[in-house]
């Protein structure tokens, strides 16, 4: 019945169409179309008509409030989890929609009163923080935050210059020293100037470098012995202390008793991987049969890393005066995190989590934490292929890292520099500089 209407409704239409035609009568377009919508609607009975897709009894949601934020005012960038207090969130977490300038954040957790996001990957002291939740056509107000980034470089070191930067460490104030490649020791202060520290020597680098008392800093270069270094005075051509012979000495810590201890490899691996050289200058080796590439002191232990039985791993041995007391593994690196990258440092936080820094491609540092447990630091947030050489922790929140260069067919995809990496908590104590 319906469809025979229609047709009945087009003829008519049709009819009045040749008519005004046959009279030359023209009408415009808009008007003929109101008319054909008359006569249609004018056809129909009830179950015709159209009826609107607004639905009367719908209600919308209460727009979303956001009462307090914690942190309060600001985080890092890709890292912090910012917890959101407030009302008229939903309980289910991808119906929360938080944004900061229009970048989405991810939302880890949801309730009606409380939201918890990862902080997004974007670096501003102006964002405003906005929340849209599904069944509410309001956002909440704004509020206002700053991301700052976990990991930049930290000096803009010039590579036409061939400033590449080697071992670091620092004083009680905050200043930097790095070894610069063929050059030198500069000294950055914390304005971020940097000046030459001390002249270039016979060696081409040094790879760790450690500040000690009376403002002298002690280097090593992978080879036999520790040098002392002043200020103004290109180093010596003889070490401070020379390593038992067939040493290369590639890492040092001092312990609360000013003991500098030392270790690297030798040509004779029944012994003498590990050292102590006292202020005295007087030296006291132990055997180790592997091959060693860093340590740490750290609250009454020596702890140090290396190919050990074939696998890359964190070893322990407590410390009494200048004794070493019987190595004992402290954790697997090869296999618990990955078989093949290298341990290239080790640092300590003041909680005592243990920081291990490698070559592998990608989160290429990993926290140990004291009840055995371990993550990877901030995870991608380092650039792909980062390789992390050294590690020294500043006085205040800030691991420094020195970057090795990466580059792919002779085109440099990463340049070698220093890393600050934010870590929103203090590092464990340096002896020898504070």
């Amino acid at each position: 019945m319906k469809n025979i209407i229609s047709l009945i409704k087009m003829a008519n239409v049709m009819k009045i169409k040749r008519h005004l035609n046959s009279t030359h009568f023209t009408i415009p377009k808009f008007i003929f179309a109101a008319l054909f919508a008359m006569i249609i609607l004018t056809g129909c009975n009830e179950e015709d008509k159209i009826t609107s897709l607004w639905n009367g009894d719908y209600t919308a949601s209460p727009a979303p409030v956001i009462t307090s934020l914690a942190p309060a005012n600001q985080g890092l960038a890709g890292v912090t989890a910012i917890t959101i207090i407030g009302e008229n969130f939903s309980e289910i977490k991808e119906n929360n929609l938080v944004f900061f300038n229009g970048y989405k954040a991810s939302v880890l957790e949801a309730s009606p009163t409380r939201i918890i996001i990862r902080a997004p990957q974007i670096v501003s002291d102006s964002l405003i923080i906005k929340i849209a939740v599904h069944g509410s056509l309001y956002f909440s107000e704004g509020h206002s935050y700053k991301l700052k980034p976990s990991v930049e470089e930290y000096y803009s070191f010039d590579t036409q210059l061939g400033e590449i930067p080697w071992g670091v460490t620092l004083d009680a104030l905050g200043n930097l020293y790095v070894s610069l490649e063929g050059k030198n020791i500069s000294k950055i202060k914390t304005d971020k100037s940097m000046s030459v520290w001390a002249p270039k020597g016979i060696e081409t680098k040094w790879n760790s470098l450690q500040f000690g008392p009376n403002s002298t800093i002690y280097g090593a270069k992978l080879l036999r012995g520790i040098w002392k270094i002043t200020e103004n005075t290109a180093p010596t051509n003889a070490p401070w202390v020379t390593s038992p012979s067939g040493s290369s000495i590639s890492d040092m810590d001092f312990d609360n008793a000013l003991n500098l201890w030392a270790v690297g490899t030798n040509s004779n691996l029944t012994n003498n991987s590990i050292v102590v050289m006292k202020p005295d200058g007087t030296l006291k080796p132990y055997s180790f049969p592997n091959k060693l590439t860093t340590v740490r002191y750290y609250n009454s232990y020596l702890y140090f890393s290396g190919l050990i039985d074939g696998k890359e791993s964190v070893w322990r041995a407590i410390v009494v005066n200048d004794s070493l007391g019987t190595p004992e593994l402290y954790f697997n690196y090869s296999d618990n995190v990955h078989p093949s990258s290298t341990i290239n440092a080790l640092t300590f936080a003041e909680d005592g989590d243990l920081y291990i820094a490698t070559n592998k491609t990608e989160d290429p540092v990993t926290i140990v934490h004291l009840d055995g447990s371990f993550e990877p630091l901030y995870p991608g947030n380092f650039e792909p292929n980062t390789n992390i050489v050294t590690m020294c922790w500043g006085n205040d929140e800030i691991l420094f890292m020195t970057r090795a260069e990466y580059s792919v067919g002779g085109v440099i995809k990463l340049k070698q520099t220093i890393l600050a990496v934010n870590m929103e908590k203090r590092g464990a104590i340096y002896h020898g500089r504070n």
